[in-house]
């Protein structure tokens, strides 16, 4: 029943120079991970945390810790309070970082709750998707800019990790689907159809989901974004399960769980290490896993772009201006595919895009290739489609490259939070250009002009 070992992160890492926010990191994993950041020299770490007091305890403790202290004793650390409960309190946390934090780095997205009693949050949804997901996803969109713009500085991308769960796969969408009459925010409100059992698994699901959505939308070569699953970790998560759940529960743990240290290696991985194939991928014990296949069919990808613009609608309630950057990069998207219809005529490709890997698939980062020709000169050539050659596609076109614990624990279980779970650019060569979502009508121009795709489309000669 043992899970595989994550090895040590890599002799050499350093993140010298580095800011790094972590939600939910002033106990378990969240605090962990902020421990092993600084032991790999990076110059800020700040913890976001529900209590000041908490906050400033876990700063103190980091500051002590033996290890810090010999090999980053210069580290700024500071804690940021985040209620993750509350809409208002994650606008205020990211106009905070936007006014004190000039370059970002890591954003670790690892604040989770597990309540199996249904609650509404502060913000009026039910309380597990408003702390795993929702918050996440507004403070995500509000520091997207600030990582984009970190890595112009740096000259290398950002990361934007949140962490998520295999548990996914135990999700309720399979035999409860969000009917047409309702919306996905509505369907995880109603509580005549609430399972304390299956809604954190519905919330992880839900951030691959968002992870997958947001990935299509910013290329992997300004932010890399990934959702990692540390598995079952002893920690303190399970203390407000139901009683008749709790020996179950402490058994698996004693024969599977990873240590804190070991679980939390997961997140470093995933936030420092991993590259752009992993740029919109479920990891599971530090590799791309496929994660919930309903995600992989026609209703999961129906159920992203449903969450997607219901994510928007509803993180814009709260700040109008957000609106802007949202359409800003949904906007450039569509350019792009105006300036590919121009170039290339669309065309039927259902029968091939059956043969195409999974999104969620490691093979399919590899499958695109594109055959070797001269450069185009795309600026007046687009007046007069004549002059574009027909051999192969131009240069802007994409080469995708190849290469549960999370605890601030309260006295009181009504409020616990367990805070410690988790410009799209024309750059060509990111694995995460365009993205998935809008995959469909580029292969159609590919196919449309019988270019090399990969062994399933070769050009017929003339």
């Amino acid at each position: 029943m043992g899970q595989p070992q994550i090895p040590p992160t890599p002799p050499g890492t350093s993140l010298a120079g580095k800011t790094i926010i972590i939600t939910g990191g002033n106990a378990g994993m969240g605090f962990e991970a902020a421990r092993q950041f600084l032991t790999l020299k990076a110059s800020t770490v700040i913890i976001a945390v529900r209590s000041k007091t908490k906050g400033q305890e876990a700063v103190a403790a980091i500051k002590a810790n033996l290890e810090v202290k010999e090999v980053n004793p210069d580290a700024t650390i500071r804690a940021f309070e985040l209620d993750l409960d509350d809409y208002n309190s994650g606008l205020a946390f990211a106009r905070k970082v936007k006014a004190e934090v000039k370059e970002l780095d890591i954003l670790l997205c690892n604040g989770g709750v597990n309540i199996m009693s249904y609650q509404k949050s502060k913000s009026g949804h039910e309380r597990v998707m408003q702390v795993n997901c929702y918050t996440h996803f507004l403070i995500a969109l509000e520091l997207l800019p600030l990582l984009q713009a970190t890595a112009a500085i740096r000259g290398a991308p950002s990361r934007l990790t949140i962490v998520g769960s295999m548990i996914q796969t135990m999700h309720t969408l399979t035999k409860n689907p969000v009917v047409d009459s309702e919306t996905v925010f509505d369907h995880f409100d109603n509580q005549m159809t609430y399972s304390g059992l299956t809604r954190y698994c519905d919330s992880k699901l839900v951030v691959n989901a968002f992870v997958r959505t947001l990935s299509s939308h910013v290329s992997s070569s300004e932010v890399i974004i990934n959702n990692p699953c540390p598995g079952s970790v002893a920690t303190g998560f399970d203390k407000h399960l139901p009683a008749w759940l709790k020996p179950m529960i402490f058994v698996y743990r004693k024969l599977s769980a990873r240590s804190a240290e070991e679980g939390s290696r997961t997140l470093i991985y995933a936030a420092s290490v991993a590259g752009p194939e992993t740029h919109g991928k479920f990891l599971q014990h530090n590799e791309i896993f496929e994660g919930a296949p309903f995600l992989d069919h026609e209703g999961g990808s129906d159920f992203c772009e449903k969450l997607w613009a219901e994510t928007i609608q509803d993180a814009t309630k709260f700040d109008p201006e957000l609106k802007k950057y949202v359409t800003s990069l949904e906007n450039r998207v569509q350019q792009l595919e105006a300036l590919l219809a121009r170039l290339l005529p669309d065309g039927d490709v259902e029968s091939a895009l059956s043969q195409i890997p999974s999104p969620s698939s490691p093979d399919f980062n590899t499958w695109v290739t594109v055959e070797p020709r001269n450069k185009v000169e795309t600026t007046d050539s687009l007046a007069d489609e004549k002059e574009i050659p027909s051999e192969a596609p131009p240069d802007d076109l994409p080469i995708l490259s190849n290469g549960f614990e999370w605890s601030e624990q309260d006295d009181d279980p009504t409020n616990y939070i367990a805070d410690g779970m988790a410009a799209l650019s024309v750059d060509p060569q990111g694995a995460g250009y365009l993205g998935w979502l809008r995959g469909k009508r580029i292969v159609t121009s590919f196919v449309a002009k019988k270019w090399l795709v990969r062994s399933v489309f070769t050009r017929k000669p003339k």
